[in-house]
């Protein structure tokens, strides 16, 4: 059984090695779902694997499923890496698109093996997740800084990986004052920006892609919306990393 483990559509599939996550982030949606006994529980890479093939509709290919690693867990925690690594070596063959979320620093010795399985140009995509850059320890608690976090913009373009600031979600009256270092950031590092929105309980919007129908979108605030214009001045803001995923495809000669 792989409840939680595997969620989505043929479009895209949210994976997971572990359900919960040590981050204890003070704005994390997890703390919100009940899942019903299965909060730490892990599931083997394969095992993974072989549900997708034969208990979803997901195509594969270039143009098929999208996976998202890392929904209900640090990916790219101590604990959860190394089953993390085994699943991009397995998915990757595939030739699906893959995103990577994490607010931990990937080094080149531990993504470098990984580019030899890569079918095609942005294939694969790293977001470090950075909603608060100023006192980031105040609501992320063991995760690593932001400034740690963003060594692994320089790792992914050493190995030709597209890396993508992500901010999500926007922090009300917290993630607006950190703008001047965001448009710093991006100018530093020439990288696109996920400005992603927020989920809730309530239901007050469209349902969010993860938490089985319990997890909702929040509407799109003032301070979201400026923050999008004034990075939309120096590189690609998306509203999710979907669009960013289509983008991709869309180059040509990248195969």
């Amino acid at each position: 059984m792989m409840n939680y483990f595997v969620e989505g559509d043929s479009k895209r599939l949210f994976l997971n090695t572990r359900i919960g996550c040590r981050a204890r982030c003070k704005y994390c949606y997890i703390q919100k779902l009940n899942f019903h006994g299965w909060y730490n529980k892990t599931a083997q890479p394969n095992d993974i694997a072989n549900y997708i093939e034969t208990h979803t509709d997901f195509k594969k290919g270039k143009d098929g499923t999208i996976f998202s690693i890392g929904c209900y867990s640090e990916c790219w925690d101590s604990i959860n890496k190394g089953k993390t690594k085994i699943l991009l070596e397995i998915l990757l063959k595939w030739g699906n698109p893959i995103q990577v979320a994490t607010k931990m620093e990937i080094k080149l010795s531990e993504i470098k093996p990984l580019t030899n399985k890569i079918k095609w140009k942005n294939q694969l995509s790293v977001y470090i997740s950075c909603p608060v850059l100023t006192n980031s320890n105040k609501y992320e608690i063991n995760v690593k800084s932001p400034q740690e976090r963003l060594k692994t913009i320089s790792v992914c373009s050493n190995l030709d990986i597209p890396a993508i600031l992500y901010i999500k979600p926007v922090l009300k009256n917290i993630t607006i004052k950190d703008i001047e270092k965001y448009i710093q950031i991006v100018k530093k590092h020439k990288v696109s920006v996920v400005v992603g929105e927020s989920f809730s309980l309530e239901n007050n919007n469209h349902p969010a892609p993860i938490g089985k129908g319990f997890l909702f979108c929040n509407k799109v605030s003032e301070e979201q919306q400026t923050i999008v214009k004034a990075l939309s001045k120096y590189t690609n803001v998306y509203h999710n990393s979907s669009e960013i995923v289509e983008s991709y495809r869309n180059l040509k000669n990248l195969t």
